[in-house]
């Protein structure tokens, strides 16, 4: 897990202060009911975040699992993934 344990730093939370539009979306996975499964938020474009910034937003969202997406290191790869768990 991407961040684990590491404390926000008192730059990175002064950072979340100002305005932050992220497209997100919130999934139930491990189901095929609605409101039945582990619920999951997924960030897009979450390129400019440091590992903290995304703890503190996973903490935020306050679900079992958070997935920040990012462009792809390598042109055959879709996207990278950080995955961070609300502490």
């Amino acid at each position: 897990m991407t961040g684990a344990g590491s404390a926000a730093s008192p730059n990175d939370l002064a950072s979340l202060r100002y305005a932050m539009r992220l497209p997100y979306q919130t999934l139930d996975v491990f189901t095929q009911s609605r409101f039945s499964g582990n619920p999951l938020a997924v960030v897009q474009q979450a390129d400019q975040l440091s590992d903290a910034q995304m703890q503190t937003i996973a903490r935020e969202f306050n679900l079992s699992e958070t997935v920040f997406l990012s462009a792809p290191h390598h042109p055959v790869h879709a996207a990278r993934a950080h995955l961070h768990a609300a502490k």
